[in-house]
């Protein structure tokens, strides 16, 4: 249940809305201090050349937007669209991976799956991504249950890892 955490942690930290600039776009600006340290590269997704057996399944719930069902504003749209895609982002690094079995997205959490990943987008903006991301298995055990954010600063670089944890 750990790897799931695991996995699930440098999933999140490595996606995100927006791409890292090539070596051109990074020295092209003004030098600050900020911009002269070396770019975060993220977690190594671990591949694995086959599934640990057993490997269990995974249900990976579309993502909460975050906002009101009648709001029809142009950034709950775009939240809207963004939990779609951050889910299946999750899950195509599950199933790349190699350490799981079958992986699904659900519309809501099944009881059918021996794992339910869920995450709330707390906060989008283009530059901060903040998630509330809890993996339950079948037994309703809690194994995963974090508050996860991520920033991207002006010359697409940096990490500001995990903020506080939310209860």
């Amino acid at each position: 249940m750990m790897r799931l955490g695991a996995v699930a942690l440098a999933l999140l930290w490595g996606s995100g809305c927006a791409t890292q600039p090539d070596a051109e776009s990074r020295t092209a600006g003004p030098q600050n201090e900020q911009s002269m340290e070396s770019p975060w590269e993220g977690e190594v997704l671990r591949v694995a050349d086959w599934p640990s057996a057993p490997a269990l399944d995974v249900g990976v719930v579309l993502f909460d937007p975050g906002v009101d069902t009648k709001d029809d504003s142009p950034t709950a749209a775009v939240r809207r669209l963004e939990s779609k895609l951050l889910a299946g982002q999750l899950r195509d690094a599950l199933v790349s991976s190699n350490q799981w079995g079958v992986v699904r997205m659900v519309p809501v959490t099944s009881a059918l799956m021996p794992v339910n990943i869920r995450s709330q987008i707390i906060k989008s903006d283009g530059r901060d991504l903040v998630l509330q991301v809890n993996a339950v298995d079948a037994a309703g055990t809690v194994v995963f249950d974090h508050l996860i954010g991520h920033r991207e600063t002006v010359a697409g670089e940096g990490f500001r890892g995990p903020v506080q944890r939310h209860q």
